[in-house]
């Protein structure tokens, strides 16, 4: 009796998808991004009934809960609806469609029975252990009772080389989840450059600086000594029996062979000035470019100023 309440259940829930599925009609957007992630047909059909929407910011943030200044949401699923932030970069490419992908598998989940999510939690977790310098951190943030379904969620479009199981789970919805992943990796890859980026340059512009600081105080020592030994010479030269003709020219050689030496490295000193505020001027702009890329994904973002 009750498997067959379930069944009928579970029937009731298919029907109640398609119907609703039917009676949506999806923008040329929407398709383009059904298509890219290659959703199955099961997939399309649960999709289409969540009645998702690509939307800007103010539409956007009337829906999706966060309204933190310094917290990107790029998607939320709220009500049996999926709502996307539309971000407006190119830079960025795949966002988009990893949201929807994301917001998809909650969905998807929403609907598993306790028998389904009991089958994948174990391989859930442990995909979760394997990677935990990717999904640690973030599902550490999410209360216990949104644990499971962000978990099930991250692991569908962030994990590549998944147990037999859950791959053979996640091709109910996507034809090539591994094609999903990469729309993660493609933005993400984007914010690790930068920041890799920013930790080389940061490492040039402390090198520099060491250096800089080295040949300055060299350069302060060897000019104090260079300026002392012409006073010595001059008070010499007006001195009568102080020099011979061979010592007189012999430490004019030597002074102007010290002078040369000094000038060599105040030009490296100003070369390795110019080197520093290159390097300065690449790192404050990697910075502003991290920041506007940032800025793109907030929805509650002010529009960056450029």
């Amino acid at each position: 009796m009750i498997l067959c309440a379930t069944v009928a259940f579970l029937n009731e829930s298919l029907i109640r998808d398609k119907i609703k599925a039917l009676r949506f009609t999806p923008s040329a957007e929407l398709i383009g991004i059904e298509n890219n992630l290659g959703l199955t047909s099961k997939a399309t059909t649960i999709f289409r009934a969540t009645s998702p929407s690509l939307d800007s910011s103010i539409e956007f943030n009337e829906h999706c809960s966060s309204h933190d200044i310094n917290t990107a949401v790029l998607g939320c699923y709220d009500d049996d609806r999926i709502f996307i932030y539309k971000v407006q970069t190119q830079e960025l490419d795949g966002i988009i469609e990893s949201t929807a992908a994301h917001e998809l598998l909650h969905a998807v989940w929403y609907r598993l029975s306790n028998v389904e999510k009991s089958a994948l939690i174990n391989d859930l977790e442990k995909t979760y252990q394997e990677n935990c310098d990717l999904l640690c951190d973030i599902l550490a943030e999410y209360p216990e009772a949104d644990f499971s379904s962000e978990l099930y969620a991250r692991v569908g479009t962030e994990v590549k080389n998944l147990p037999e199981s859950l791959s053979t789970h996640y091709r109910q919805y996507f034809n090539d989840q591994t094609a999903v992943v990469d729309f993660y990796n493609s933005y993400v890859e984007v914010f690790t450059a930068i920041n890799k980026k920013n930790d080389n340059l940061y490492a040039k512009i402390v090198s520099i600086k060491d250096d800089l600081e080295k040949l300055s105080s060299e350069y302060a020592v060897e000019y104090s000594n260079y300026i002392s030994a012409v006073e010595t010479f001059n008070n010499c030269a007006k001195t009568a029996g102080c020099f011979n003709e061979k010592t007189f020219t012999t430490r004019r050689k030597e002074l102007l062979a010290a002078y040369n030496q000094l000038s060599i490295k105040y030009n490296l000193i100003n070369q390795t000035i110019v080197s520093y505020n290159d390097a300065v001027e690449q790192y404050n702009n990697n910075i502003l470019y991290g920041e506007r890329l940032e800025q793109a994904i907030n929805s509650n973002a002010e529009p960056a100023k450029i």
